[in-house]
């Protein structure tokens, strides 16, 4: 049995769920699919996700988009006993969190190191706001290898990819020293990170140039 996830490469979100299949061993079929050329928004694509998200699953007929619920999803059904979404409630209560700080945080990072780059878009309020949030989650991280249990979790997969624009963009991590320290460590004990990650500043900025065409 396997599902269909589509998915942008460079998308962090894509990102986060394609670790999460690695980690399930998941038979997982790929399909690309452009934002450069707008091939979210042709009809076969929105009968997938109706708002042209990425990523979206298509699990035997099920489908589903928005990358955190697909991640609860997989781990539910194809690692019910995996501590990536561990059962304890106060635990999984701890991963919701910080699932829920990563989807608020992304936005800021999003608008601030990519589509800025292309759009008219970034204002004080949102640098003030991305710097903010950066400062808790900094906090928040501390000394940590993990960011629940000491274990890998959702979460740790989830905002790692959201970091990684930060990295792409040359975002200046001085303020955010235990940021900076635990997405290195991570990227270092993942042996699928680099591959699906490890894009480089030039490739972003490649990215950017394809983007302004549209």
């Amino acid at each position: 049995m396997s599902i269909d996830l589509y998915m942008w490469p460079f998308s962090p979100p894509s990102r986060a769920v394609l670790m999460l299949t690695k980690e399930l061993n998941i038979k997982t079929n790929i399909k690309i699919i452009e934002l450069c050329v707008g091939q979210h928004l042709q009809p076969e694509y929105l009968s997938v996700s109706p708002g042209g998200l990425v990523p979206a699953i298509d699990d035997n007929g099920y489908k589903l988009w928005e990358s955190r619920a697909i991640m609860q999803y997989l781990c539910s059904k194809y690692g019910p006993d995996t501590q990536l979404y561990p059962k304890d409630l106060e635990t999984r209560a701890e991963v919701d969190r910080w699932l829920y700080t990563d989807c608020t945080l992304f936005p800021f990072i999003r608008d601030v190191t990519f589509f800025s780059k292309f759009r008219s878009i970034l204002t004080e309020s949102t640098i003030s706001l991305l710097k903010d949030n950066l400062k808790l989650v900094n906090q928040l991280i501390g000394d940590k290898t993990y960011l629940v249990d000491n274990h890998l979790t959702i979460a740790d997969l989830s905002l790692s990819a959201s970091l990684s624009f930060l990295i792409y963009y040359n975002y200046d991590l001085t303020d955010y020293p235990n940021i900076s320290r635990w997405y290195i460590s991570l990227s270092k004990l993942l042996p699928y990170f680099e591959e699906i990650n490890g894009f480089t500043s030039d490739e972003a900025n490649e990215i950017v140039s394809k983007m302004q065409k549209i």
